[in-house]
């Protein structure tokens, strides 16, 4: 695999692979005032958002000042597969799981509702240990989806010229 496609496949399993700190902090200042979440929320966010980039992000000491709580540590424990035991998550995790799969299948996600944001971090924040993880998971959801879309859209004028 050439050098161009190993990176384009990194970015297409993490989009924020190469994204400096500003344009991280960039990315999570977008995100905030794009989905209109209640500032309290705004360190969850920032800390899952980094995370998400890289899951080695809160190892060392870092300059911005965040910091993870001994049970957000716990629980990313939890998620590694070599530290801890995946699957060893909330029971009603893997109902909606179930639910949402046949949700999908009908429906899909509407992404036009800005105020779902918030119902949809609530709902994570209960399906996840730690408010840190749901910020970390809803954050990736959201750029992902962004990105899908853009997708979605070149590959439809690319369709129309022909």
């Amino acid at each position: 695999m050439t050098d161009s496609l190993a990176y384009l496949a990194k970015k297409l399993v993490n989009p924020f692979v190469g994204k400096d700190h500003k344009e991280m902090n960039d990315l999570i200042d977008s995100f905030m005032e794009k989905t209109k979440i209640d500032e309290i929320y705004s360190e969850h966010i920032r800390k899952g958002a980094f995370l998400a980039q890289d899951s080695d992000a809160f190892d060392d000491l870092r300059d911005d000042g965040l910091q993870l709580k001994q049970e957000e540590r716990a629980a990313l424990i939890m998620e590694d597969p070599k530290r801890g035991n995946k699957w060893n998550q909330p029971w009603i995790l893997y109902a909606l799981v179930g639910c949402c799969s046949l949700g999908a299948a009908v429906q899909g996600w509407d992404e036009g509702k800005t105020e779902k944001f918030e119902a949809a971090f609530s709902s994570l924040c209960r399906l996840r240990h730690t408010r840190l993880q749901a910020a970390r998971d809803l954050f990736l959801m959201d750029h992902l989806l962004d990105n899908e879309e853009k997708i979605k859209q070149n590959h439809n004028s690319v369709e129309s010229t022909y």
